[in-house]
């Protein structure tokens, strides 16, 4: 029997490789099958996790990561890998935890995983081990709205998976991110997110040039995955439609599973703002029923963000406003508050064009509380201004100008951000206004998003 397994396993694999993933996994199952009519002794931890990762990556191209079979599937893997004595297939089953707890959202186990593999690292003094650790545990931080956190335990990573360039890099399955890679893109996003815009870029650059040296297709998604959420971030909608486009190329191209892309969503939210709202609003709304209709749980506030901000540009503001109420809602149930503060930004955004307008300072202040208390800075920048506008607009220039000048002189050197830009541009027309005696303090200027900060 075990030469068949074999067999069945080894034509699971050449079917993956080739993209025949519905005869991979006719192949893999039946050799699973196989595996378990083994007797007890001859079954070995090591043979049956190669086969479940394989058939994991089978199952997920075929169906999605939302599916029953394949949450069961995921749950044995998690009971079985710390029994594996084999370094190099417990570093790629590790590298396969990660890739599913990032892509099926589960706090609190994502958080159990990380201390295990950080463990499993120290124990057995593998660098990688200990950089998937703290990369799943700095992601997981990211998420529940801890980037100060995050940064720390992303450093941690990169340090690690720095400490083994030196080695020949170790063969990634279809579906198994580079663990050195992905710290270095999402490092870049949390250090946009703490306005630390030039470190930020600088890692992403680093990210592209690792994936792109290793000539791994699905390393290069997800570094393209976080590089259009930065590039979003920065308002830089150029980028974000060039990224999208090559991104949407790659996953046709390679007859690539895409169904829980954000790839759709983003470009989405980008054509609107360029000036395309019927086009994006439309592909945007596509993109979230798409990511609804497989399960997908991981990002969604963020998402329901950038529905409630393309509302916002369009018009649709009884819409916008439900699109944050369910952002908040989805944080909530799945500890994703990443986004809070910047949602309680775009509720006070839309208030403000409804009968409920007084409501709206206290949304900016919650939104400046939230992203303090954080440590995401570009998110306070942005409540801020949003703020700072309100004010000048009821004659409370001076206002402004205090709240606007006392949260840049908090911020510590050496920092930027498009928040940060356009916060100097509007701190210096306030402080204009201020100078000018016969100027009155109602007097309108444009919204800090309508300022040139790209």
């Amino acid at each position: 029997m075990e030469p068949a397994i074999r067999y069945w396993t080894q034509a699971g694999e050449l079917a993956l490789r080739r993209s025949a993933f519905e005869e991979s996994v006719s192949h893999l199952e039946l050799a699973l099958r196989l595996f378990q009519r083994l007797p007890g002794a001859a079954r070995k931890v090591e043979e049956e996790l190669r086969l479940l990762v394989l058939l994991g990556q089978a199952l997920i191209t075929t169906r999605s990561y939302a599916v029953p079979e394949v949450e069961r599937l995921y749950a044995h893997i998690t009971e079985l890998f710390q029994e594996v004595k084999d370094t190099p297939l417990l570093i790629a089953v590790c590298r396969h935890l990660f890739n599913q707890n990032l892509m099926r959202l589960n706090v609190p186990l994502a958080g159990r995983l990380a201390k295990q593999i950080v463990s499993l690292g120290q124990r057995v003094h593998e660098p990688q081990l200990l950089s998937i650790g703290w990369l799943l545990a700095g992601m997981n931080q990211l998420i529940q709205g801890h980037p100060i956190e995050a940064q720390q335990q992303l450093g941690e990573a990169l340090a690690y998976g720095g400490s083994g360039l030196e080695r020949e890099p170790q063969a990634l399955g279809m579906l198994e991110p580079e663990p050195l890679a992905m710290a270095l893109a999402y490092q870049a996003l949390t250090l946009t997110i703490r306005g630390e815009q030039p470190k930020g870029q600088q890692l992403l650059e680093a990210a592209f040039q690792r994936s792109e040296w290793l000539s791994h297709l699905y390393t290069h998604i997800l570094t393209s995955h976080a590089a259009c959420i930065l590039y979003q971030m920065r308002f830089d909608v150029h980028r974000l439609l060039e990224m999208t486009e090559q991104v949407i190329s790659m996953y046709e191209q390679n007859q690539f599973p895409s169904r829980e892309s954000w790839m759709p969503a983003l470009r989405g939210w980008a054509l609107v703002w360029a000036g395309k709202r019927d086009e994006g609003y439309a592909l945007l709304l596509a993109g979230l029923k798409e990511l609804s209709q497989v399960g997908s749980e991981t990002g969604r506030p963020y998402l329901l963000c950038l529905l409630a901000d393309a509302r916002l540009r369009i018009g649709l503001i009884a819409e916008g406003l439900a699109a944050v109420s369910e952002g908040l809602a989805w944080g909530e149930r799945t500890q994703q508050h990443m986004e809070d503060a910047e949602l309680h930004r775009l509720r006070g955004e839309l208030l403000l064009r409804t009968e409920e307008a007084a409501q709206a300072p206290a949304e900016f202040h919650e939104a400046m509380r939230l992203a303090r208390q954080s440590g995401a800075r570009c998110m306070e920048l942005r409540a801020c201004l949003s703020l700072c506008h309100l004010l000048r607009a009821q004659g409370l220039g001076r206002e402004a100008r205090r709240l606007l000048e006392e949260l840049l002189d908090s911020l510590p050197p050496g920092l930027d951000s498009p928040e940060l830009r356009v916060a100097r541009v509007v701190l210096g027309r306030l402080q204009e206004a201020h100078a000018e005696p016969h100027e009155s303090d109602g007097a309108s200027f444009d919204t800090p998003w309508d300022v040139q900060h790209s």
